[in-house]
């Protein structure tokens, strides 16, 4: 059953517990979207003895805190500050073997998070992500650019289509501009209805988002996780975020790194919600037999 708590004055997040828990999955959720909408699959994991928590990242959630779709500098290093808050909170309180989903942004906050807490959790999940690449570097210089003759708090049209709006190109002809999301038109559909999906990010977002980016990918951040860290990289081999080129070059990274207890998933002519896909009983069950497989 879905119960929200309150992690500090500032953030709130959903549990969906049971009552003795063979492990706990805490999810760090996507750019413009919030933590309920992985009631499916917190519910799946809790058939399997799982219990389920997900904070509402700043800028995020129903309502949120902060204003919608914005981040103020530090924001971003914030977001891993404050999952790692939540962790320690469970690590109190149970004696069990804790995991970290992360999806798109929220994967990129957990790579900041295994980076820096990596030691805390029994293994991660990394789904929709990316790797190093020029085009992060381009979006860092663009959003610069652009922030510096906008006010931080506007949303920003111009950052927004050279990120969401670029996704959809590749699936022309197009019924929606989310199509990129999923293959099951209901799901893309549930998406565009949810009036806390979707919406414009400000200047300030995309400047913090993309400064965030580029530093997961340097040694200070790639060293600073556990060699034996477990790491699943799963991805839609058609996810316009990452797919198979994006998810190859994350995982030779952490390989190069000498990191070494990585399993990378495609599925074929998957999109980037995986759990949201036509084919994501399969794979809510693929992860759970991984987690299973780490406890």
């Amino acid at each position: 059953m879905e119960k929200i708590f309150k992690l500090k004055d500032d953030v709130k997040g959903l549990a969906w517990e049971v009552s003795s828990p063979k492990a706990i999955v805490v999810i760090s959720h996507g750019m413009a979207e919030h933590a309920s909408r992985y009631g499916r699959f917190a519910n799946e994991l809790n058939k399997h003895n799982y219990s389920v928590y997900a904070i509402d990242q700043i800028g995020h959630g129903i309502p949120p805190v902060h204003k919608k779709g914005h981040f103020e500098p530090g924001d971003f290093e914030k977001c891993a500050d404050n999952l790692h808050t939540l962790i320690e909170d469970l690590h109190a309180k149970y004696s069990v073997k804790i995991f970290l989903f992360g999806h798109s942004m929220g994967s990129f906050i957990a790579q900041r998070y295994i980076g820096k807490y990596g030691n805390s959790i029994a293994g991660c999940v990394l789904s929709g992500s990316n790797g190093p690449s020029s085009i992060i570097k381009v979006g860092k210089m663009a959003a610069n650019f652009f922030g510096a003759f906008n006010k931080a708090d506007k949303p920003s049209k111009v950052m927004n289509s050279m990120s969401f709006g670029s996704y959809n190109k590749a699936f022309k002809p197009t019924r929606t501009d989310f199509d990129w999301l999923s293959r099951d038109e209901k799901e893309v559909d549930k998406y565009i209805a949810d009036p806390d999906c979707g919406y414009l990010c400000t200047f300030g977002f995309y400047k913090e988002f993309m400064g965030g980016l580029n530093f997961i990918y340097t040694e200070e951040n790639v060293n600073g996780v556990p060699k034996d860290l477990p790491i699943l990289v799963m991805s839609g081999s058609a996810d316009p975020v990452g797919g198979e080129v994006g998810t190859t070059n994350l995982v030779n990274m952490y390989k190069e790194h000498n990191i070494k207890n990585i399993k990378h998933t495609l599925y074929p002519e998957g999109r980037h919600e995986m759990l949201n896909e036509v084919n994501r009983d399969e794979v809510m069950a693929d992860i759970i037999a991984y987690l299973d497989e780490h406890i």
